[in-house]
């Protein structure tokens, strides 16, 4: 946990799916849903608007403040 509070966004599992599927270079992805309800809520965010950059951007932060190991140079 990260100790953020309701100020700051929480990506969805799916979100990251969407992060992914929004760069042109993808062509798609491998997932492997574990219940019925994930399978639904992947379909469902694929229905969903692209991700805007600010959310890109924001969802790198995230990961880079989470794990900075993977982000050092």
């Amino acid at each position: 946990q990260m100790g953020l509070d309701d100020r700051y966004w929480l990506p969805r599992p799916v979100d990251y799916y969407r992060f992914v599927l929004a760069h042109p270079g993808i062509d798609g992805v491998l997932c492997s849903p574990a219940t019925v309800r994930e399978l639904q809520e992947f379909i469902s965010a694929l229905a969903e608007r692209p991700l805007t950059q600010q959310e890109q951007d924001y969802m790198i932060w995230l990961s880079s403040a989470a794990t900075p190991k993977y982000f050092e140079a």
